[in-house]
């Protein structure tokens, strides 16, 4: 294993484990909040609460890890997010609920873009896709596993997946304490801010990811369920979708490692268009299944590959500011995308689920063959120094 690999194990445990913990527990909040008399509505908008906050949050990063270092940053976000996880269960109101889920966004912003900076500027140039690919694997493969503990020891007792959600939160900490090197970006005096534009395709994956993911997974049952599908195939279909994600994301990264990450970006779009563009010519399980399988792999690979390219085009100094914009474009499209998809399905079909995903993946396709022609955008010279 190289030094490198072994110098990112604390993130990429840090944030599969965090990804299991909030599978556990993230589930089965909805039902608690409705125990408590919440609406649908209200479970609603404490989600939206949850991710503004992260997005403020996001912005607020790099000034953070600026003033104390990556390494403190993540070291108390963690152990804050423990102690938010294990109050859920003993939340007693709808007030207390959405205090504890924006404080909860806040952290969240905190982790995420402390690991992702981590993550970029340790990463060798030539294995940053195949990195960001193992870290959204960690973050999938936990989530995944999460739900099917958390149902389980909901019905053991409704304190049990936030009890339990807390204490898996805190197994990484000492990991981090002991083996995260520090990590503070150069500083910046003299130089000006990192503007969006200069990483407008990075932005770009980020929010186009935020809105797919998002939004399939919040809408397709409402799309299947139409469309007159059992709930065992329901649960297969949408399982497909993030099996896709784990099991297609690291080879996929590691052949945008090999080629043009831009016009790897540009290809991904043009096939993830067509096969959403077809799922509603499917109407037996096994066929949309398949589909569902590769689309979610297909787009599983933007954010990744999205943020290896802000690793390339910027110096090691702009590493903490890039991360946050992109994490800001992942909310922007996480908030924004479920609900203009759910206009969409109001105003036509359910079926415009996936041709309203179609639409957006084309445009994001056209955005990175222009950028890919003009021979990207590396508007800040220089190359990152790879060593914090």
């Amino acid at each position: 294993m190289t030094r490198e690999r072994t110098s990112l194990i604390p993130a990429f445990l840090s944030i599969g484990i965090l990804g299991l913990s909030l599978g556990i527990s993230m589930p089965v909040l909805a039902l608690a909040m409705e125990r408590v008399g919440a609406t649908v509505t209200l479970v609603g908008l404490s989600l939206l609460l949850a991710n503004g906050a992260a997005l403020v949050s996001s912005l607020l990063t790099p000034p953070a890890i600026d003033r104390v270092g990556g390494k403190n940053v993540l070291i108390w976000g963690l152990v804050f997010l423990c102690v938010i996880v294990f109050l859920y269960a003993a939340a007693r109101t709808v007030g207390h609920f959405f205090f504890l889920r924006a404080i909860y966004g806040l952290l969240l912003g905190f982790i995420f873009v402390t690991t992702e900076a981590y993550i970029i500027a340790l990463s060798d140039p030539k294995r940053r896709v195949r990195n960001m690919g193992i870290y959204g694997i960690a973050i999938a493969a936990g989530s995944s596993l999460g739900p099917i503990m958390g149902f389980r020891l909901y019905e053991m007792g409704e304190k049990l997946p936030f009890h339990v959600g807390a204490a898996v939160c805190a197994l990484p900490i000492l990991t981090v304490i002991i083996l995260l090197k520090p990590y503070a970006p150069p500083k910046r005096e003299g130089r000006r801010p990192l503007s969006p534009l200069a990483i407008a395709v990075p932005i770009a994956s980020a929010m186009i990811f935020g809105l797919i993911y998002e939004g399939v997974l919040g809408l397709i049952a409402l799309y299947l369920e139409n469309s007159g599908f059992l709930l065992s195939q329901m649960g297969l279909i949408v399982t497909s979708f993030l099996v896709g994600g784990i099991v297609l994301q690291y080879p996929l990264c590691m052949l945008a490692d090999r080629m043009n990450k831009r016009l790897f970006l540009t290809m991904t779009a043009i096939v993830g268009a067509a096969g959403f563009f077809l799922c509603p010519w499917f109407h037996n399980p096994i066929p949309l299944m398949v589909v569902t399988f590769f689309a979610g792999g297909i787009i599983s690979t933007t954010y990744p590959v999205g943020m290896a390219i802000l690793g390339d085009d910027i110096t090691e100094e702009y590493v903490t500011q890039g991360a946050a914009y992109l994490s800001v474009g992942f909310s922007l499209g996480a908030i924004a995308g479920p609900y203009f998809l759910s206009v969409m399905m109001d105003w036509f079909d359910y079926r415009y689920l996936f041709f309203s995903i179609s639409a957006f993946l084309i445009v994001y396709g056209a955005a990175t063959a222009a950028s890919f022609a003009r021979g990207g955008e590396r508007s800040l010279a220089g190359s990152p120094d790879h060593t914090p």
